[in-house]
């Protein structure tokens, strides 16, 4: 089954299969964490990340080598002109004492979160018009976590990050996005990688 198109109107739609999924998983314990340990050790984008994990959930077969560079292209310019800019500005208000009314500067903070959080979900849906992603449920629950190694290979792989891949980040996110897969199981899976 593909997914349909989504519907692209002036106000960006609140929900999307990809957007629903990142922040289920997300929100797990140790998923943001291990995401954020990534995107500062690798400099990967958490977005494409979490693409290459929901596109393997959802039994989509490997992504190409293609695919993920041009997942990769399709989000490098927003992702570092808008997304790491407003998190430069959010991350800021923690760092410095600009003596103003802290209560007006925590609501500031938290306008530039929401509108740094409203650019990552437009990133995904760039990220989502990229590939378009078939979903298979036949797929074995073991060979969806494989899928998912092989994607986060294919993307580590690509010259702008860090080749070192972080086992122990790897296996958090993977216990989020599949949650009923045993620990031992993923980091088997982990192993063989």
């Amino acid at each position: 089954m593909t997914l349909s198109k989504l519907d692209r109107s002036d106000n960006v739609q609140t929900t999307h299969p990809f957007w629903n999924f990142s922040l289920e998983v997300y929100s797990k314990k140790g998923v943001s964490d291990s995401c954020i340990a990534l995107q500062e050790k690798c400099g990967a984008d958490v977005n494409i990340l979490l693409f290459c994990c929901w596109t393997a959930s959802v039994g989509h077969p490997v992504l190409s080598k293609h695919e993920v560079i041009l997942l990769c292209r399709t989000a490098a310019d927003w992702n570092n002109d808008i997304v790491q800019k407003l998190r430069s500005v959010r991350k800021s208000f923690k760092i410095k004492n600009y003596e103003c009314n802290e209560e007006e500067v925590r609501q500031l903070q938290k306008q530039v979160l929401e509108v740094e959080i409203k650019a990552e979900q437009i990133e995904q849906f760039k990220l989502m018009s990229t590939v378009a992603v078939l979903e298979d449920n036949s797929v074995p629950e073991m060979q969806r976590i494989n899928n998912a190694l092989e994607n986060i290979r294919l993307y580590f792989s690509m010259p702008e990050l860090s080749a070192n891949c972080y086992t122990s980040e790897l296996f958090n996110i993977l216990g989020g996005v599949f949650p009923k897969v045993s620990k031992t199981d993923i980091k088997s899976a982990l192993k063989q990688t």
